[in-house]
């Protein structure tokens, strides 16, 4: 048996396709204080051969020129997440023969959903290109992603991605067992769980002082989602540029982005379509 995860992303830069290959805008990753490897300059990212293998499975365009492009800050590196799991180094370093790469990199060529709407991978809004371990940040390092989003197959998602309007991204992940920080339990499922992490994870133990978390092993990571409400307030971007349309305000506009984000997987297309002209 193995858990299911979900945590809170962050993102560091927003990029665009042009003549096929991927660029970015580096002025979010620098505002954040970010060193982002996906926006470094003069880097040239090739969708190609990704989409070449995936575009059938996930039901998304296999022309690059439909993509837009955001990197992530998808996971810290030994620091628990809200939900109090943390990923060791050592296990994000290691080898898996099961992936015959890094368990990192067990993030590459999986959907980008909504809401983790997974099941289905014909509903994927696009694919994770690529996986970087970051550790050109001097406070923490991190696993940083490249995501493609179809903007032809979800034009309000990609548009909200844009401007800055949907921005609650989470990643979504298993393990095949959790160790308490505290006493180093060991749950391979639910009923295994110690007490610190039954009534008490996230808080500090009364003997020792220590923060409560789980240590994740035996991970991989299976998809990345647009999520209608974050919780975290770090997992957002730091540009918020909404255009105002005459007779429409900015917030009715950020109220019907996210009710369309949020729904989409259940809204009739010619439903979608007349209120996505109302927030354009």
């Amino acid at each position: 048996m193995s858990f299911k995860k979900h945590a809170k992303v962050s993102i560091v830069a927003v990029g665009e396709v042009e003549g096929g290959f991927g660029r970015f805008n580096t002025r979010m990753a620098a505002k954040l204080g970010r060193v982002s490897y996906f926006s470094r300059s003069g880097l040239r990212i090739d969708l190609s051969e990704v989409l070449d293998r995936v575009s059938s499975l996930y039901d998304i365009s296999p022309n690059p020129k439909d993509f837009g492009l955001v990197a992530c800050k998808a996971n810290s590196v030994e620091i628990p997440n809200d939900n109090g799991d943390a990923f060791p180094k050592d296990e994000l370093l290691r080898f898996e023969p099961r992936f015959g790469r890094r368990v990192y990199r067990s993030y590459e060529y999986k959907p980008f959903c909504l809401n983790h709407r997974s099941e289905d991978p014909k509903g994927a809004r696009g694919v994770i290109l690529d996986a970087h371990y970051n550790d050109k940040n001097s406070d923490r390092e991190f696993v940083e992603t490249l995501v493609a989003f179809d903007k032809t197959k979800d034009a309000v998602l990609a548009k909200g991605i844009k401007t800055g309007s949907i921005d609650g991204f989470s990643m979504g992940c298993s393990c095949g067992f959790t160790i308490c920080s505290v006493c180093e339990n060991v749950a391979y499922s639910r009923s295994d769980f110690c007490d610190h992490i039954k009534s008490q994870k996230m808080a500090k133990d009364r003997r020792t002082g220590q923060l409560i978390f789980e240590r994740c092993f035996d991970v991989e990571f299976e998809e990345l989602s647009s999520v209608g409400d974050p919780a975290d307030p770090t997992a957002r971007t730091t540009e918020l540029i909404i255009a105002s349309r005459k007779g429409m305000s900015d917030s009715e506009r950020d109220v019907a982005q996210r009710f369309l984000q949020k729904n989409a997987g259940v809204l009739p297309s010619a439903v979608i379509k007349a209120l996505t002209m109302g927030v354009e």
